[in-house]
């Protein structure tokens, strides 16, 4: 019988812990919501995304749009590298501090790299400043490796 009532206690016990233990903490429960009102490519199929990424005309013909490739690119070349930097332990900071626009890439020989993040993502010059384009009634953001999608209908903001 006593063992019973220590093992009961026990139980209760260990309950009353892991109750108080796991009370969700009070602060700021929203989810930080980010609003995209930089011009974004509409396309109803991925074809179409391809005709516009083979045809140059269409490229320079919508002046409010800036691609995020064409971004990059604009900010990479107006880094005067050689002389901003004259130190691997230089670059390798710049690098740090902005890793979401630059990255150095190890090569095999041991040398390093300097490029734009995403340099060679194929969707670069369709994607805005952001990172996103739409298709369909999917919107679309370039990721390393690929490209991240959700249904219009569940993304946070404004498209």
């Amino acid at each position: 019988m006593t063992t019973k009532r220590f093992t009961l206690f026990a139980i209760v016990m260990a309950a009353c812990v892991l109750f108080v233990g796991c009370q969700k903490e009070k602060g700021n429960d929203s989810v930080e919501q980010q609003s995209y009102t930089k011009p974004m490519l509409k396309f109803e199929s991925f074809k179409e995304v391809l005709d516009y990424l083979s045809n140059t005309d269409t490229k320079t013909s919508n002046t409010d749009f800036v691609s995020y490739g064409s971004m990059a690119d604009k900010e990479y070349y107006s880094l005067d590298i050689e002389n901003r930097f004259p130190t691997l332990e230089s670059i390798q900071q710049f690098v740090s501090d902005n890793r979401e626009k630059y990255q150095l890439i190890l090569l095999p020989e041991g040398d390093y790299m300097f490029e734009s993040r995403y340099y060679d993502h194929p969707y670069r010059n369709v994607a805005n400043t952001d990172g996103i384009f739409q298709v369909g009634n999917n919107v679309y953001k370039i990721i390393e490796g690929g490209l991240a999608y959700s249904s219009v209908s569940n993304t946070i903001g404004h498209f």
